[in-house]
């Protein structure tokens, strides 16, 4: 359909933006040089977090991919595609040096100057046909979309504001485009965990370890765990997890759920009392806030200590696996997790059936040996006769060590979770 990306030379050094999604990293070069004031508005943005968090809400196979609405903070809102930065707020025009300031719903100026057209790998303004009304939404164009060229016969006005800079990035915008939709929106979000740019003269980041997720180690009676945390897959999720871990909230717990040939569910504070009745039953306190680590912002526990549903990644709940408990209902996961011993891909949030589990980390190989003996334990309606405690749960970040906070980890009654 078209040609390979072809490597582009400038006498002045353009901005390169990272976008990091959950199916991949996308990187493009933003035309400065050629539309200063767009280019501007959009480096301003993703320097603030603007897009942090954001799903696509418009991908079309063989055309584009639009993003960059604030309501697409949640992947299903109807006012996706409706938003836009505040009015007021104001940003450096980088080639200028003026100060600009946006209006009529967050939009800028349009910019209507440089001839790029609208071909596959360009980054261009979305807006609504109207003169001005353009703000924080863009979109990647997968085709060769000249018909949309400002400066070409139609209505279309859309300024190209720069281009993904190789293939590997392109063929990912394709990807994402053909994935499933139900009225252009994707079924199964796709996220933009993080926007960043890279000036020119910046130093270039170290280079990252084998993995860049941290470590967890559980130590129990019998015998210590140990799990890479998937932060980068599922940040929401992996967050809430290692704030409770580094508050204490998970020490002194017993494992309350164990069967052979399934999983070995734990993180109940009501299991303190390994033989207590409401074991399964609690969380962390409503209200209680924690840091995404991905994205820098702070998420609040609510309706029993529960966090938003985070079914973005596809990793299944096979051997070893790490996976959020909750009552079957929607966003009632909190502090409960189980460890898959065998393969219960029944249990996928992206399978067929009411089960929705998001995997968030992974045993090592000498960890799931010891996960598959406590999960043959004798039982008594599923709990241990002799209680497995949760000794500490510690984590341990790539170069660095543990690190540790303090907040409460008194719970207030909630649903039976269930798998």
């Amino acid at each position: 359909m078209f040609g390979p990306i072809a490597a582009r030379n400038t006498m002045a050094k353009n901005p390169v933006a990272s976008f990091k999604t959950s199916m991949g990293t996308i990187k493009a070069e933003i035309y400065l040089d050629r539309v200063p004031r767009t280019a501007s508005n959009f480096i301003d943005l993703a320097n603030s977090g603007f897009y942090n968090g954001l799903h696509f809400h418009r991908v079309i196979p063989g055309f584009m991919n639009q993003f960059g609405c604030p309501f697409s903070k949640d992947p299903n809102s109807h006012r996706s595609g409706t938003g836009g930065p505040k009015d007021g707020t104001t940003f450096k025009n980088l080639a200028t040096g003026e100060t600009e300031k946006r209006f009529n719903g967050g939009n800028i100026k349009d910019e209507n100057i440089d001839r790029t057209s609208n071909a596959p790998g360009t980054l261009s303004m979305a807006n609504t046909g109207a003169k001005n009304s353009g703000g924080s939404q863009f979109f990647l164009n997968v085709a060769n979309n000249k018909n949309l060229d400002w400066f070409t016969g139609g209505e279309s006005k859309h300024p190209v504001f720069g281009k993904v800079v190789d293939q590997a990035s392109l063929d990912l915008c394709v990807k994402i485009s053909k994935v499933p939709t139900r009225d252009d929106n994707p079924r199964t979000p796709v996220k933009m965990i993080s926007v960043t740019v890279a000036m020119p003269g910046d130093k270039p980041a170290a280079a990252p370890k084998a993995t860049a997720n941290p470590t967890a180690e559980f130590h129990t009676t019998m015998g210590t765990l140990k799990a890479e945390i998937y932060v980068d897959r599922v940040p929401r999720t992996a967050s809430n997890f290692i704030d409770l871990a580094q508050s204490g909230f998970f020490d002194g717990l017993h494992f309350h759920r164990v069967i052979p040939g399934f999983m070995n569910q734990f993180g109940c504070p009501y299991s303190k009392d390994p033989k207590s009745q409401r074991a399964g039953t609690g969380g962390p306190k409503d209200g209680t806030t924690f840091k995404n680590l991905a994205t820098g912002g702070t998420e609040t526990r609510f309706n029993g200590g529960n966090i938003k549903d985070e079914n973005v990644d596809r990793t299944s709940n096979k051997p070893g696996t790490l996976s959020m408990a909750n009552t079957g209902a929607k966003h009632t996961g909190g502090s409960q997790f189980f460890m898959n011993v065998a393969d219960n891909r029944n249990l996928d949030w992206f399978s067929p059936g009411a089960s929705k589990h998001p995997v968030f980390g992974c045993l090592d190989k000498a960890s799931l040996g010891l996960a598959v003996k406590i999960s043959q334990v004798p039982t008594r309606d599923d709990n241990p006769r002799n209680p497995v405690k949760m000794v500490k749960v510690k984590v341990v970040f790539p170069g660095a060590g543990e690190k540790r906070k303090s907040e409460g980890d008194d719970a207030s009654p909630a649903k039976k979770r269930a798998l």
